[in-house]
């Protein structure tokens, strides 16, 4: 018979451990200069988005978050495109813990730092804490299309380097250890605007499709 020792989340009992409603009402503005909303060669797009959740939508926990997202698409030569993206997230109140990590963006929520959208070569979630900061860099080199049928497939191998932080307070924001991987992958775009993606990324502890 194997027992189970005691586990970190049982010891902490944080927010959430009981499950309940985490209801939440999230409003942003955002500035897109795009050429294509899918898959974009050029252009900005920058958004601030705030959540809160409390008595007033129905939840049983209150906090407040706030997410400044920067993403740039610059062409670097015909067919080679640079994409940026620089995050900052800050969390107030006592959130649940299985929401703690997450990043609440304009056009949709996305994990906290570790796995496939943030920092790729981590598993998902790996590091968590009420003000997290993330930056992504990749290139982009659109290196052949084909048809099948009537339909269009656009081949974009990809480079990538991720780099992100969190921390517990903001006097303790710097930018001193923090986390970093890097890896490649490739991007099809069907129909223009369905788009594939499969990356595969490495770090020192560990590494993720």
């Amino acid at each position: 018979t194997l027992v189970q020792g005691p586990t970190l989340r049982a010891q902490d009992s944080p927010a959430g451990i009981s499950g309940g409603w985490g209801n939440r009402l999230r409003a942003g503005i955002a500035w897109d200069t795009r050429d294509f909303e899918p898959a974009p060669k050029d252009g900005w797009f920058c958004d601030l988005t705030g959540e809160y959740s409390g008595p007033a939508t129905g939840s049983d926990y209150g906090y407040c978050r706030e997410t400044l997202t920067l993403r740039r698409y610059q062409p670097v030569v015909p067919g080679l495109t640079m994409a940026v993206r620089g995050a900052g997230s800050a969390t107030q109140g006592r959130p649940p813990f299985f929401d703690s990590s997450t990043l609440g963006g304009f056009d949709g929520r996305t994990e906290g730092l570790g796995g496939g959208w943030t920092l790729r070569g981590y598993k998902a979630n790996r590091f968590t804490g009420r003000y997290t900061s993330l930056a992504n860099a990749e290139l982009r080199y659109d290196l052949t299309e084909t048809r099948a049928g009537d339909q269009r497939f656009l081949f974009t191998p990809v480079i990538f380097a991720d780099a992100g932080r969190v921390f517990d307070s903001p006097v303790n924001i710097s930018l001193r250890d923090w986390k970093a991987d890097y890896g490649g992958g490739i991007r099809i775009a069907w129909n223009r605007a369905t788009i594939l993606n499969l990356t595969y990324g490495v770090c020192h502890e560990d590494s993720g499709i």
